[in-house]
């Protein structure tokens, strides 16, 4: 009986979500509703928690993602509200973090709006 209340148990703490996983989707409904402002608020609270874990180079490599991702929706959210220099230095920093081509790209379109203002 304790081997499968201890199973059960193990099971439900890897399938459920952390507060962090929670707060980025949470950013992305919202940035998906409009309410831009609401997401990058959402996209902060990521950041921030995990800030601490980087500054002391513990974050383990899915943290590194979720951290690299939060700055990536920060930058586009700033890019949706048209502030070009928050949305470049927000995904520039994700592409420091992880050099995905998908940061690149993005990274290189908000560069193009900015020369175009």
């Amino acid at each position: 009986m304790k081997f499968i209340i201890y199973t059960t148990i193990l099971l439900l703490s890897y399938s459920c979500k952390t507060d962090l996983e929670l707060s980025m989707e949470r950013g992305i409904q919202l940035y998906e509703w409009n309410k831009t402002n609401q997401s990058l608020l959402e996209f902060k609270h990521v950041i921030n928690s995990l800030w601490p874990k980087w500054s002391d180079g513990k974050l383990s490599s899915y943290e590194l993602k979720l951290f690299a991702r939060a700055h990536y929706n920060l930058g586009v959210a700033f890019a949706k509200l048209e502030d070009w220099q928050n949305a470049e230095k927000q995904i520039a920093y994700a592409y420091d973090l992880i050099p995905e081509q998908e940061y690149r790209d993005a990274l290189n379109k908000i560069i193009s709006k900015k020369t175009q203002k």
